[in-house]
């Protein structure tokens, strides 16, 4: 009698055997008992495996159902596991499987997969001060940011801004000066800028994300996420559900 692999046990059970083998594994069903029951369990695991809409998975509950038959007698192979306990089985596997696939995003992940730096133009102005500040911005928009920062510094306190101010921010973070970065960041939240409060508290919870400080950009990502309209609000309501 004709023996079936189980990737044509699968091809029967999703409805892809050709016609003319359809009889013959029918027949080997009705004539083999323990055939019909490897059958009947390759039903209940990719019942599974199809729910979790994980195909991938088949191949890791091929190898645990093949390591658990070599452990058993050759007359114990089909009867030994219920179909139930074997059920069981590809459950754990397929909960396993969901957790590797939704597993929590360390702090260095969120950051490389949700920042970007802020685009911010500095359009040419007249005067020798604020020719700092256009080359700057060129530095800036070019991502030359230790040059930016060089720029950003040497103009006079009285001619800075928030703009200004929230671009050496974003340097500083660029660059690894969370300390400096941190600094301005939180001087816009605690002033309220009307422009840029919203961006410094993301870019404060992305700064501390890249030093590896999960628990307060935690704190920073659920008030963006309950602030109505806030910059960024989707993506922290996004992450918060993978921390």
């Amino acid at each position: 009698m004709k023996e079936f692999n189980e990737d044509q046990m699968d091809d029967y059970l999703l409805g892809r055997m050709k016609k003319n083998e359809v009889q013959v594994f029918n027949d080997k069903i009705s004539k083999d008992k323990a055939f019909a029951q490897r059958v009947q369990e390759r039903q209940v695991s990719l019942k599974y495996v199809e729910q979790l809409g994980d195909l991938d998975l088949r191949d890791r509950v091929k190898k645990v159902h093949e390591t658990a038959m070599k452990n058993l007698a050759p007359e114990q192979s089909f009867s030994i596991i219920p179909l139930l306990k074997y059920a069981a089985v590809i459950a754990l596997i397929v909960i396993g499987g969901i957790w590797f696939l939704q597993k929590e995003l360390s702090s260095i992940e969120v950051y490389h997969k949700y920042y970007e730096a802020y685009a911010l133009n500095f359009g040419a102005r007249g005067s020798a001060g604020e020719e700092l500040l256009e080359a700057g911005g060129r530095y800036y928009g070019n991502q030359e940011y230790e040059n930016a920062l060089a720029q950003f510094n040497a103009i006079p306190l009285a001619k800075s801004s928030a703009k200004i101010n929230f671009a050496k921010g974003i340097s500083f973070l660029e660059t690894n000066q969370f300390t400096q970065a941190n600094a301005i960041f939180q001087q816009l939240i605690d002033q309220k800028d009307p422009i840029y409060e919203d961006h410094a508290r993301w870019y404060l919870a992305m700064s501390y994300c890249k030093e590896g400080k999960m628990k307060e950009a935690k704190i920073l990502f659920q008030i963006i996420a309950t602030k109505p309209n806030s910059f960024k609000q989707k993506e922290a309501i996004e992450i918060l559900k993978k921390i």
